[in-house]
């Protein structure tokens, strides 16, 4: 493993399961400039050690690992260290499994046959504060869910509450005002809510919002 001296590096910890994808993940990634793989674990139990010592700002992790689900990390993870996000690989068609990881939170969510530039990329906005979550794996979480369901379902308590606000026409610091947040951290909530439903316009999010809510009474 290279640690680079630059501490302005994006720091990262690698989990998989599989020796030759977290070799090949390392190496991917520590060939960028912006960004430096300071540890690997191979399952849930011992990235549990290597993240607490390493603290850093974006865990990679496979959706399935040798001792449990990866994304079942990311409530511990976000405890310890708030501001780590967090990005799955996922190579399985579980739809039950990739909803459950959404719903979880998760910073990112991309195939583990994703090309370097996607994998990278998703990494840098996870590190940025953003969300990014590919289309064909956010279609089979909405394919997943019962017709009469809706896609706000997926969406945190935080991220309905600042779509709703949205949705009334405020802005990011009318509904940080209104919230008592800070704008930024307002800001990250609308990247999450809006990658989760699939749409990159405030407008196209406050349109889903009362197409569904009002539906619901909500």
């Amino acid at each position: 493993m290279t640690i680079k001296p630059d501490q302005a590096l994006v720091r990262i910890v690698v989990v998989d399961g599989q020796e030759i994808v977290r070799h090949g993940l390392e190496y991917m990634i520590n060939g960028s400039d912006d960004l430096n793989v300071v540890g690997v674990a191979p399952d849930m139990g011992s990235a549990r050690a290597v993240i607490l010592s390493q603290r850093p700002d974006v865990v990679v992790l496979d959706m399935v690992l040798p001792d449990g689900n990866g994304y079942e990390l990311r409530p511990w993870i976000k405890e310890e260290l708030p501001q780590c996000a967090v990005v799955c690989l996922n190579s399985h068609s579980n739809q039950e499994m990739i909803h459950q990881a959404i719903s979880c939170g998760i910073d990112g969510l991309i195939p583990k046959n994703a090309d370097s530039k996607t994998i990278l990329e998703t990494i840098r906005k996870a590190a940025r504060g953003q969300c990014y979550v590919d289309s064909d794996i956010l279609l089979a979480a909405f394919h997943h869910t019962q017709p009469s369901s809706s896609p706000l379902d997926i969406l945190s308590q935080q991220e309905s509450r600042v779509l709703t606000l949205m949705a009334d026409g405020m802005t990011n610091r009318e509904i940080a005002e209104r919230m008592g947040l800070s704008e930024k951290t307002v800001k990250n909530y609308s990247s999450h809510m809006m990658a989760k439903l699939g749409v990159t316009r405030r407008t196209e999010a406050a349109a889903l919002y009362w197409k569904h809510a009002r539906a619901q009474n909500v």
